[in-house]
């Protein structure tokens, strides 16, 4: 083997990669001249458009493998095959998918060197089984190897067909027919004209009418006069037609009129293509996104089809709305509770807003739901929409985010803060651009019932406030959250987010104090023993827990006692062995128990007075109100 052509496939397997600098490889010449590398300025890219790369490959797979190329076609895949895993084993390869695209070129190559009419290759399909696959793994994906080849050989139109035929049919591999039906139009578009001509025979099915329109949507992109060929092709299918007109791109405006026309006129004659017709109507308004008549004219169309009460219909409206179309953000924001009042499908809202640019739409709905809701609002529905927003438009994002915050009503508020903490969102609470408007955000970070682990860090940020009564309201608050509310265990996450300014160290002393204040409340209450539940209510405790035994062993002998039935599998006893290992009912094995923790901190207020707190917590009244 010639030495450049060894090189430069040992840099490719080592590499996982078809281009490189000019200067990666030394000896080009050649390679350049007989089209392996292409130049592209400083680069050198692989050409694995020309036979020739594969003959030498053959000769390089040979070489790592020991072997000849077998003449049969099962053992021609295998040996393309092992020289894929070998090469990945030889370079460590990092991926599965590693060197994917070369070797399934190289593939197609070895299947469309054995003979130029493809009979051959498609006869072996044709015979192929599903216990054949089985038996020879290597053959799994033969039609993926069969239709590249296909781009390369002269077949005539009967044997592709017969091959077409054969794999159409098969729900794992027909994705390979369309997907040859889109390539060919651009490998041998002449070729692909005359299998549009020869399917409009009898003996083709539907299926083939759907290749019809692949072939014919990428040939009317190189000639226009295929507009027309469509409309005689489908002139008794007009389903697939429509399906046609949603999915060309329109060179002139007189072929988008007369497909406008002929859409109204089945409207008119044919309840049965829905689903098409809609999606011809979101092709039109991307086409026509500047047109005022169009726009309303469509929407119009989409209510009215929406109201059908046809799953399958609105499931391609819902579509549209959401992933097909970009702009017309009001419009399909009230769409959006048409969708709502009309279905009660509220799991739409979680990627409705995935295309949206402005976020005053998703703030709009979210005020909507929370102030009816309150904690009651499923907020899983609104987390994707304010991450898609935050990385799409931070900045308006954050301006209504600070809004909720600072909101005069105290419900919104805690309704900001849900919304804070439904992703890592670095917003800026000094931003809050009135004395009022941080006063009222200190109040919400308050009253907010979780999380204070994280909230804290947003509270901290008024602090350095211009205003000295947020200043003196956010020390206040931090100290009641510590002697009232979390104790120690927010003490140390507010200390330790505190800097070596005087300021800081001033609130740090202030926060040491009232750490120290708690404590010795504590110290003397424990030791008075008419306030300790365990002097004076142990028997009720002993009761509670005495109970709770029986009812669960109780319980477990009524499941027991179902034996023959299904309860018998649904319980069991687990036996605990001297504190630190288990065993069940039935079996001599003797386990280690396990440590799993998990705790949560809660606000010492919810216990003390829990009447008060819950009050406080739903009462939509504010210190701060006007």
């Amino acid at each position: 083997m010639r030495f450049d052509i060894k090189e430069l496939f040992d840099l490719i397997f080592k590499y996982d990669k078809l281009q490189f600098c000019n200067k990666d490889i030394q000896n080009k010449e050649q390679l350049i001249k007989e089209n392996i590398l292409i130049k592209e300025g400083n680069f050198l890219t692989v050409n694995l458009k020309t036979d020739l790369i594969f003959e030498y490959l053959i000769s390089y797979a040979e070489s790592i493998l020991n072997l000849k190329f077998p003449s049969e076609i099962s053992d021609s895949l295998l040996f393309c095959q092992s020289f894929h895993e070998e090469i990945k084993k030889i370079n460590n390869a990092p991926f599965a998918n590693s060197y994917n695209i070369i070797i399934e070129n190289f593939a197609a190559f070895v299947l469309a060197k054995r003979n130029s009419n493809g009979k051959e290759i498609t006869q072996f399909l044709l015979n192929l089984t599903e216990e054949g696959r089985d038996q020879e793994k290597h053959l799994y994906d033969y039609e993926k190897h069969y239709y590249n080849a296909q781009l390369k050989l002269e077949t005539d139109k009967e044997t592709i067909s017969k091959a077409i035929k054969h794999s159409i049919n098969d729900e794992i591999h027909r994705f390979y027919t369309t997907q040859y039906a889109n390539q060919i139009c651009e490998k041998k578009p002449i070729f692909a004209n005359e299998l549009v001509e020869y399917w409009r025979g009898d003996e083709f099915d539907l299926s083939f009418k759907y290749l019809q329109k692949i072939i014919l949507s990428n040939l009317y992109k190189q000639d226009h006069t295929i507009f027309k060929k469509a409309f005689e092709v489908f002139e008794i299918h007009p389903k697939i037609l429509i399906n046609f007109l949603a999915d060309i791109d329109y060179q002139n405006d007189d072929d988008l009129k007369t497909a406008i026309t002929f859409v109204e006129k089945i409207e008119l004659e044919n309840n049965l293509c829905g689903s098409e017709i809609v999606q011809f109507y979101g092709k039109l308004l991307k086409i026509k996104s500047d047109s005022e008549e169009i726009k309303n004219k469509v929407f119009e169309k989409l209510y009215e089809y929406f109201d059908k009460n046809d799953e399958n219909i609105r499931g391609w409206i819902i579509h549209i709305l959401i992933r097909d179309i970009d702009g017309f953000e009001y419009e399909r924001y009230n769409f959006l509770h048409h969708i709502l009042n009309t279905t009660k499908n509220i799991r739409i809202i979680e990627h409705y807003f995935d295309k949206f640019k402005d976020p005053k739409y998703y703030f709009h709905l979210f005020q909507f739901a929370y102030s009816k809701l309150e904690f009651r609002t499923n907020l899983s529905l609104f987390k994707y929409g304010i991450r898609n927003f935050w990385k799409t438009n931070r900045i308006e994002t954050e301006k209504y985010i600070l809004e909720f915050l600072s909101t005069e009503s105290i419900i919104l508020r805690l309704g900001g803060i849900h919304l804070l903490l439904m992703g890592i969102f670095p917003i800026n609470a000094l931003n809050v651009d009135s004395e009022i408007g941080q006063l009222r955000t200190i109040e919400g970070f308050e009253r907010f019932p979780h999380s204070i682990e994280k909230t804290v860090p947003f509270l901290l940020q008024l602090r350095n406030s211009n205003y000295k009564s947020v200043k003196e309201e956010c020390r206040l608050t931090l100290g009641r959250l510590i002697f009232e509310a979390y104790h120690e265990y927010i003490y140390n996450i507010i200390v330790s987010q505190l800097t070596n300014s005087n300021s800081d160290k001033k609130l740090k002393k202030y926060f040491t104090q009232i750490l120290d204040s708690y404590n010795k409340m504590c110290e003397f209450k424990g030791k008075i023993n008419d306030l300790s539940p365990h002097h004076n209510e142990s028997n009720l405790m002993d009761l509670y827990y005495r109970l709770e035994h029986e009812n669960q062993a109780k319980m477990m002998e009524e499941i027991k006692d179902g034996k023959g039935t299904f309860l018998e599998h649904l319980g069991k006893t687990n036996v605990i062995v001297r504190g630190n290992a288990w065993k069940s009912d039935g079996q001599d094995n003797v386990g280690a128990l396990t440590g799993h923790q998990y705790s949560v901190y809660l606000d010492g207020r919810t216990y003390k007075n829990p009447d008060l707190y819950e009050y406080i917590l739903n009462s939509d009244k504010s210190k701060y109100d006007n």
